[in-house]
């Protein structure tokens, strides 16, 4: 079928989620004008489009023949890998390097974890994470620090990283204070509510209230 969705590919869904407001604005601009940026495809995988197509196909305007490019063959004659292609493309359009910080170090946090069986398999692996560490020009400060972050802090204090709502600094203080997850996210609530507070506060200074 024409507009049979495409699974997405494992190295996509490193990346975070666009928020709510974002995706409904796309929504809108796919039904008014399609999809101008067509969805990519890696081993008949989407490796970069996946928001792109639920929205098309929430809107009814996915077409598989017109809305669709394979890059398998480009990305292997380049020798990019997936998950580096993924994060190039991001951090050329809108990921920070905190978040781009947070996929690394999750990335490097699998590596870490699949024991190299011969010195040959650390080579590689250390090979990997210098490769996107150049690819992205993310400092190695900044990967130890979402390291920690990754290994440490609450879910929920990862996922305000991801969706920028504080920065990986502070996310890394919350983790170093309690290693209690609960007591994590009274503290994220907490430096919410007050960012919320000093925001409204400085819009009332702005409009005379």
């Amino acid at each position: 079928m024409d507009n049979e969705p495409y699974e997405i590919h494992e190295a996509a869904q490193w990346v975070p989620e666009i928020n709510p407001e974002d995706y409904q604005a796309l929504c809108i601009a796919i039904r008014d004008h399609g999809i101008k940026q067509r969805i990519e495809l890696y081993d008949g995988k989407i490796i970069d489009g996946r928001t792109r197509q639920r929205a098309a196909i929430e809107v009814g305007k996915f077409n598989r023949k017109t809305d669709v490019v394979d890059v398998t063959a480009s990305l292997k004659r380049e020798r990019i890998t997936p998950l580096e292609y993924v994060i190039i493309v991001n951090t050329r359009r809108n990921l920070s390097k905190s978040q781009i910080a947070l996929v690394l170090a999750k990335r490097k946090q699998l590596l870490d974890e699949a024991t190299p069986k011969t010195d040959g398999d650390l080579k590689e692996k250390e090979k990997i994470i210098d490769q996107m560490l150049a690819r992205t020009n993310v400092g190695e400060r900044t990967l130890q620090r979402a390291e920690r972050v990754a290994k440490f802090a609450a879910p929920e204090v990862v996922k305000a990283v991801e969706n920028e709502e504080i920065s990986l600094k502070t996310a890394e203080e919350i983790a170093k204070t309690t290693k209690n997850k609960a007591s994590q996210v009274k503290q994220l609530e907490s430096i919410k509510a007050r960012t919320a507070k000093t925001v409204d506060e400085s819009e009332n200074i702005v409009t005379g209230k």
